[in-house]
């Protein structure tokens, strides 16, 4: 069968699109996994909602906006010493910044401090609200897409069965590097190598009585942070490097409370077998080049978190990328 728009992955950004494009359009979504939703990933424990993927939401209020410009600073450490910040103010911004992105300083690009910082709320009645409401297209779960080739010239033929104008990449950055970096064309491709996915493990701890109070919503120690999810505890681990959150949960609920009980239940997510966690950016990307990301190649377009030029590597910013889509189509 032939169809207007074919979309492959089902995480927000593809689930977002196809609910916009099927108002007008025969579209299909392509889902190598047995569920939708990506790194929206949440589950049912009897009454409680469990979020093993994204938890928080943003609001529309921004709170602050942090926007600097410098001239020939390669990465951010020449950025805070052209500013004329001392060694150790460096170091402590250096601390903060590795909470946040898991790097040293020199190895992040200008472009991370283009962030628009938004209110956010812990995610409430599961983010499977959120989009199930949006699902009203066609899909097809446990397909991995393994084969794409021209058809006809203008046509492509995916898995040599489906047929369709156009393509919608709406996968991991990882993923579209490692798989389908051949159907780009080289700026494009020079544009993706300046970007990188972290490493991302979620745990949710189910304990028999809540024994923590609520005085808190996240805490952090370098690149960990527990987050008070109301009857559950959630505990992420995000890093560019190796990471053993498998093991260490136990240690890291001492380290936080001194009457930590053991939990129940343990569910921990590898999101690196997904792709990873979020987008960084290397040194020399350009907000410029990110916008670029979204101009069509040959009718094969790219929607994602790392698309997003103010909200990379988070839902609401996937989620964005595919206004930014249809936005584009119409125009």
């Amino acid at each position: 069968m032939n169809y207007d728009y074919i979309i492959i992955g089902g995480g927000i950004s593809g689930i977002k699109a196809g609910h916009l494009l099927n108002k007008k359009s025969n579209i299909l979504l392509l889902e190598k996994n047995n569920r939708l939703g990506g790194r929206i990933y949440t589950i049912k424990n009897g009454k409680e909602y469990i979020e093993l993927g994204a938890k928080w939401i943003r609001t529309s209020k921004k709170k602050q906006t942090i926007i600097h410009k410098t001239r020939r600073a390669s990465n951010l450490v020449d950025y805070y010493t052209q500013l004329g910040f001392s060694k150790q103010q460096i170091e402590d911004i250096n601390l903060k910044e590795a909470e946040n992105y898991g790097e040293h300083l020199n190895k992040l690009g200008l472009s991370n401090l283009y962030f628009d910082e938004y209110e956010e709320t812990m995610v409430k009645n599961s983010y499977y609200d959120k989009i199930h409401k949006l699902i009203d297209f066609t899909y097809i779960l446990n397909t991995p897409v393994t084969k794409i080739r021209k058809f006809k010239n203008r046509l492509y033929i995916i898995n040599d069965v489906y047929i369709t104008k156009s393509i919608i990449f709406a996968i991991p950055l990882t993923i579209l590097k490692n798989n389908f970096s051949h159907l780009l064309p080289i700026w494009k491709n020079k544009i993706l190598r300046k970007m990188k996915m972290g490493k991302m493990i979620s745990v949710a701890l189910l304990f028999k009585t809540k024994w923590w109070k609520d005085d808190f919503e996240q805490r952090m120690l370098g690149n960990v942070v527990v987050i008070n999810g109301g009857n559950v505890l959630y505990i992420h681990e995000f890093s560019t490097m190796s990471i053993h959150l498998h093991t260490d949960y136990k240690s890291i609920l001492k380290f936080f409370f001194e009457n930590a009980e053991s939990p129940m239940h343990v569910i921990c997510t590898d999101w690196n077998k997904y792709g990873g966690g979020w987008t960084y950016h290397k040194p020399g990307l350009k907000l410029s080049e990110i916008k670029k990301l979204r101009i069509p190649y040959k009718n094969i377009h790219l929607i994602g978190e790392y698309t997003s030029s103010t909200r990379w590597g988070t839902t609401d910013g996937a989620e964005k990328s595919a206004d930014y889509l249809v936005d584009y189509m119409i125009s």
